[in-house]
This record gives structure tokens, sequence and C-alpha cells, in this order.
């Protein structure tokens, strides 16, 4: 995701700042350049290429942007259950006991909240 959304900024700046570069001489370091050169193109050529290198980018990092929060969702659903376990609040001391032995009966909650 970090990729993607990095190659998508300097994507977007080349392609904002070729114009003033390359009336100035200094578009030796813009990427449209680096195409043309790479691949034998003009111009337009090479900013068709960079347009669809730069959709498949952000597929690419929408892709990667649905997985992480994935991730992350996963991660803190996880985290709260092991959390309830870990600590005192829900099971006392047998949080960290075999889970079949730490749930509190109908009958012992009863007689914890009374």
């Amino acid at each position: 995701m970090t990729e993607a959304a990095t190659d998508l900024i300097a994507i977007i700046n080349d392609m904002h700042s070729y114009g003033l570069e390359y009336s100035r001489g200094l578009d030796g370091h813009n990427v449209v350049t680096a195409i043309m050169h790479e691949y034998d193109l003009d111009l337009q050529g090479a900013l068709y290429w960079l347009s669809g290198y730069a959709t498949s980018t952000v597929s690419k990092f929408l892709s990667d942007r649905h997985t992480f929060l994935h991730g992350v969702q996963a991660r803190c659903v996880r985290g709260y259950d092991q959390w309830s376990y870990e600590t005192k609040r829900y099971y006392g001391q047998k949080g960290s006991e075999p889970r079949d032995e730490a749930y509190l009966t109908r009958d012992q909650l009863q007689i914890t909240v009374a």
C-alpha cells in the first residue's frame, strides 16, 4: 500500500510538473522523460503509458487498502477478545485458564453480581 501511494505521488507530481520542467530544460529526472526514452515513445505515447500504469497502481492501492483495513479490523477484534481473557474484568483469576473452565456459569455470574 505504501509503495503504491509513493508511486502515485511521484506520478502525479511528474505529470503536473513536466511542462514547466521541459520549458526550463529540467525534465531529465521526470518520469515522463524516462518513459519516452525507455519505450521510444513521443510525449503523448508516454502519457498514455503512464496513464495505464497509474490506473493499475490505483487498483493495487485500493486492493491493498481493502486488505490492510480488514487486517486491522481483524486484529482489533482479536485483540479485544484476548484482552477480555487477560484482564481480571470478566473472568477474574480464571481468564488465563483453558477456555472451557474460564467461562462463568449463570449461577456463578449471579453470585459475582450479587
